[in-house]
């Protein structure tokens, strides 16, 4: 089995690996995400690889196991909705997102530093909200403290009648696009035994 160390802060990637019987150890990444800057990419999901990639790059203590990280980012208009800086820019947020639809980009980013390989994927969903009203966004971000989430909302705790569909794998949507991170630890154990 491959040792694999999640360079991620966030339960909800913890509890997918969880979910599907992957086992990790937890560590933190020292990349700072405001030092990329979107516009600098050729497009968003170049941009989000790219900051999965940087993180698991910047883990510097583990030196011959396996690194995960991940980033997500929402899309609306051509904007990119990162983690709200503060609870009026969450409402704000959400205020865009009512009625309208956008996308959730997720990547992942397996990087060994011994053998230098690096293998990153990105993953697109896309959701639609149905009208919301200024009590329900303010009632939501005040009760749920979004401000750790990109778009300024969490699928698995929003309220059922926020969304109106969901196209796409949830779990790109939460963070973590499972079934590409598996697809890459099968591919690393076939070219490993």
């Amino acid at each position: 089995m491959i040792k694999i160390y999640l360079a991620s802060g966030s339960p909800r990637r913890q509890d997918i690996l969880n979910k599907f019987g992957i086992s990790f150890k937890l560590t933190s990444h020292s990349f700072d995400e405001t030092s990329l800057n979107p516009k600098a990419f050729n497009s968003v999901a170049a941009y989000v690889k790219s900051l999965a990639k940087s993180k698991a790059l910047s883990v510097q203590h583990i030196k011959k196991d396996w690194v995960l990280a991940a980033d997500t980012i929402v899309v609306h208009n051509n904007n990119i909705l990162n983690k709200p800086p503060s609870y009026d820019a969450a409402i704000a947020y959400l205020s865009q997102l009512s009625n309208s639809k956008h996308s959730v980009l997720s990547a992942i980013c397996m990087y060994n530093p011994k053998t230098k390989r690096c293998f990153t994927r990105c993953e697109k969903a896309t959701i639609i909200f149905n009208p919301l009203t200024n009590k329900e966004i303010q009632t939501y971000v005040y009760e749920k403290h979004p401000l750790d989430k990109a778009g300024g909302y969490g699928l698995q705790e929003i309220p059922h009648h926020f969304i109106k569909s969901v196209s796409g794998s949830k779990y790109t949507v939460i963070g973590l696009p499972i079934h590409l991170l598996k697809k890459v630890i099968k591919h690393i154990h076939s070219n490993t035994l």
